[in-house]
């Protein structure tokens, strides 16, 4: 990961999380360090103009970090906050004190389902590769993130999509890895992810420019039986793949790169708004009843993996297919529909039908703590303060400054974890609204080559 502001692993989001972070008018100004200790000085230890600026102190230029010492009382006062527990994690990871790290991070989520703070589902969602890379360097890991997950997997409450998926589908790759299947199972059916697909390809021979044609499986028709793959390969037939938990490599034991579609179909009891996640480290597309609704494309912007799309879709059934083109003949893909809340709605079946009467009502994406951090072509005003140093991430956008938060939850040692692979170093992701990429940072590896 390319990272423009040099700042130690993790201590950059504590900052982010601390402008004017518990509540208040919202402004439109970037506070300095020197604002939030006027705002600070009079008022009590626990007050949140007091946790504002003693987790500034940790990271802004000119701050003290004598003030990591008052975590404590603040932790101790302030139990239920996730933005207090999450920075005393990150204290005392950087400390090398895990077992305590461990600690406030399950308590970070935890606090995340319950509370009313606008920034408490991307602390959580942000706080997970942290939470996982722990599973080393701890004596029980395994009691109490087993504790954790289960409670998200039984009652997200207020974590949301985005967190809620990240912690249940990162759990099922640990679970697999530990060799716990009964956890593995249960996890992967709370997680709403695909474990089957058919599919069809590779169309060859040129991956990057067959992309943009649009081929036979681009339409709204049932998924035919084979294809004519192109020059060279001929009518090929479409075949199934399984999961390993939520991750699918698409290959089938040959050597050919090109145009992979990923297609099954799924049931909604009854109209929902979902989300529904797409991660693979190459370009892809996703197409919910033959409608282009979300997708990557690094030819063209530097962005990620992982691209989400929220959608308002009627009872019944609907087709998902993912459309990828790969220089690697095993392409990998994960996908998750959930609600909103982050609990699974549908049923998968496998793809033999065509697309619902009705098209997806595409939905707004909900900001992400990573969107922005690398600076967009078109710079918003309120981001023009992120280029001078570390004082621009004081910075309290209308979204509560959260527009370098990736800057920390990725800068730790999970890009050599072994639960990251594929985009090693570099796993930025993608939320979109409809077909309008956002650049930002998201999410934790599959094993298996991207």
């Amino acid at each position: 990961m390319i990272r423009p502001l040099k700042l130690r692993s993790g201590l950059a989001l504590a900052l982010v999380l601390s402008a004017c972070s518990h509540g208040g008018p919202r402004v439109q100004s970037a506070p300095s360090l020197a604002d939030l200790r006027r705002r600070a000085a009079g008022e009590r230890p626990d007050s949140a103009a007091a946790v504002d600026a003693a987790l500034a102190e940790l990271v802004a230029p000119g701050g003290s970090l004598s003030a990591a010492a008052g975590l404590d009382a603040i932790g101790r006062s302030r139990p239920g906050d996730p933005r207090v527990r999450f920075a005393e994690g990150l204290v005392a990871s950087q400390h090398g004190d895990f077992e305590r790290a461990l600690v406030a991070w399950c308590a970070t989520v935890e606090a995340a389902r319950s509370s009313a703070d606008p920034m408490a589902s991307s602390i959580a969602e942000a706080v997970v590769p942290k939470l996982v890379s722990l599973r080393g360097d701890v004596r029980d890991f395994a009691t109490p993130f087993r504790q954790l997950v289960d409670a998200v997997a039984t009652d997200p409450g207020r974590l949301g999509a985005a967190a809620a998926t990240e912690l249940i589908e990162t759990a099922v790759r640990w679970a697999r890895e530990a060799g716990d299947r009964e956890a593995a199972a249960r996890w992967t059916a709370a997680s709403g992810c695909v474990t089957s697909w058919t599919v069809a390809g590779p169309f060859g021979p040129l991956p990057m420019l067959r992309f943009d044609e649009a081929l036979d499986p681009d339409g709204s028709a049932p998924l035919q039986a084979a294809y004519d793959l192109g020059p060279g390969r001929g009518l090929q037939p479409t075949y199934p793949v399984r999961a390993r938990g939520c991750a699918a490599n698409l290959g089938r034991g040959i050597t050919l790169t090109g145009v992979l579609y990923a297609a099954t179909d799924f049931v909604l009891p009854r109209e929902e708004s979902v989300s529904i996640r797409v991660e693979s480290p190459n370009l892809f597309s996703l197409l919910v009843d033959g409608v282009p609704v979300a997708g990557i494309d690094p030819r063209r912007s530097a962005v990620g993996a992982v691209a989400e799309a929220r959608l308002r879709l009627g009872a019944g059934a609907h087709t998902l297919r993912i459309k990828v083109a790969s220089t690697y003949h095993s392409p990998l893909v994960i996908a998750t529909v959930t609600d909103l809340a982050g609990r699974a709605v549908a049923t998968f079946a496998p793809a033999r039908r065509s697309a619902a009467p009705v098209p997806p009502r595409v939905l707004p994406v909900p900001a992400s703590p990573a969107d922005d951090a690398f600076l967009p072509q078109r710079e918003p005003r309120r981001l023009r303060p992120l280029r001078a140093r570390g004082a621009g991430l004081l910075a309290t956008a209308p979204d509560r400054g959260a527009r370098a938060a990736a800057l920390a939850h990725r800068r730790g040692g999970h890009a050599r974890d072994a639960h990251r692979v594929g985009l090693r170093g570099a796993g930025r992701s993608l939320r979109t609204s409809g077909a309008v990429p956002r650049p930002g940072a998201r999410r934790l590896r599959a094993r298996g080559a991207g």
